[in-house]
């Protein structure tokens, strides 16, 4: 008898902690809900079917965001996944003939302005689609890249200027137009101010603490040694140009395995400053690989940096290069768990459907960023990490781009078609 009366104590102090458990869960999780319902649906104001598998890559002109051109390959069939029928048609990549360009007016949804086609170049997976379309930050030229050549379009006319014979894994402009980065084993920098005499200026280090080398010099056995295992695949500058960001695979001789990683340089002094790995999944094996990361991205007012990939994201608050917000996408029994300056804790309740990220981009005042998920685009407050709008629209998208003046945002994904979001009223609040 003397040892079950704090046997029956015990007892009763774990149900009384399970129900009061079990109460602010239920509670936590109700407001979680409620919290999700109150986020306002947006739907699109326009809508363009560039009529092929998938859209490549969506582009704003920086002078008059009623201009969006749009990308995506050229098949042997006509394709229309979004057409009348509705209907998500199967493709393989290789089957493409090249990529084809459309320039719209937002006024105009049916017949796009310009429609450039450019057949030249495969990677080497035999896919020859184009991978990415930007506008010059004057707005008059449009420049297309893809696994071997970039392109230089005159935006009014249609008219090709120039190609340029440079293979690279990605490649990106400095925000002042000056240099071109383009970026494969290694990161390379060169001068465009004169498109009739692109120069080569530097290789960027591998390594902490290595020395930039002269494209010359990057020819050595030494560099290849040094490079050979590892590709990036996505590059960015920061607004300011003082940092340039670089992603991909990169190989961890001590575990045999091939990681996601982000390399941040100092360009003044063209230093390696940063490493920052990106997480692995728990099953993941020796000699492995899965391209999960999608997207990096400096904000445009440079006090944040983030990384993201299909089960999560990272945002930095810059300069110093601390972890703003932590995102993880876990298994549908799980919560989806959020980490904010890795003190507080938010979570999705259990039992809301798990959805890829595909993409990541901050509005030009910093204010909100974007999230592209299979079939939504979240948008979200910088400072509070909290969801301010959702949009829903299109499937599997896997791109979001911000107008200059932040009143549009542009989804692109794998049904072909674009959609133009106004988001004006939520940046000013």
């Amino acid at each position: 008898m003397q040892f079950k009366k704090p046997f029956l104590l015990f007892i009763a102090s774990v149900i009384i902690l399970g129900i009061l458990g079990f109460s602010i869960w239920y509670w936590w999780n109700t407001d979680q809900k409620l919290a999700q319902q109150r986020i306002p649906e947006l739907t699109p104001s326009a809508e363009f079917n560039h009529r092929s598998p998938q859209i490549g890559d969506v582009a704003i002109s920086p002078v008059n965001s009623d201009l969006i051109a749009s990308v995506g390959p050229i098949t042997s069939d006509t394709f229309t996944s979004n057409g009348e029928d509705n209907v998500l048609k199967a493709w393989d990549p290789r089957d493409n003939k090249g990529g084809i360009i459309k320039v719209w007016n937002r006024n105009n949804t049916k017949t796009p302005v310009l429609t450039l086609t450019d057949p030249r170049g495969k990677d080497d997976r035999g896919f020859s689609m184009i991978d990415s379309i930007t506008f010059s930050a004057t707005g008059e030229r449009l420049i297309s890249r893809n696994a071997s050549t970039l392109v230089f379009w005159d935006a009014a006319s249609g008219a090709k200027i120039d190609v340029f014979d440079i293979p690279s894994g990605t490649a990106t402009f400095s925000p002042n137009g000056h240099l071109l980065a383009t970026a494969s084993n290694d990161i390379k920098l060169w001068d465009i101010r004169n498109l009739k005499e692109i120069k080569p200026i530097v290789v960027l280090p591998p390594k902490m603490g290595g020395q930039p080398l002269s494209h010359e010099e990057a020819r050595s056995a030494r560099h290849h040694n040094e490079t050979i295992h590892q590709r990036y695949e996505l590059i960015d500058f920061s607004s300011d140009g003082k940092w340039i960001a670089a992603g991909g695979r990169m190989y961890e001789k001590d575990s045999g395995i091939l990681r996601d990683t982000v390399k941040i340089w100092d360009l003044e002094h063209k230093q390696l400053i940063k490493i920052l790995p990106r997480p692995l999944p728990k099953d993941l094996q020796p000699g492995e690989y899965r391209p999960y990361i999608r997207s990096i991205s400096f904000s445009p007012n440079n006090r944040f940096f983030a990384s993201i990939d299909a089960y999560g994201y990272t945002i930095w608050a810059l300069p110093e290069w601390h972890i703003r917000c932590d995102v993880r996408a876990q298994t549908a029994d799980e919560p989806i768990s959020f980490s904010v300056d890795d003190r507080t804790q938010i979570g999705i309740g259990v039992g809301q459907p798990i959805q890829f990220f595909e993409d990541l981009v901050f509005s030009p005042d910093g204010k909100m960023y974007a999230v592209a998920e299979s079939e939504t685009v979240t948008l979200y407050s910088t400072e509070s990490v909290t969801p301010i709008a959702l949009l829903k629209g299109g499937r599997f998208l896997n791109i979001v781009k911000f107008s200059q003046d932040g009143s549009i945002l542009v989804s692109g994904g794998m049904d072909g078609t674009v959609r133009l979001w106004g988001v004006g009223e939520l940046n000013e609040k």
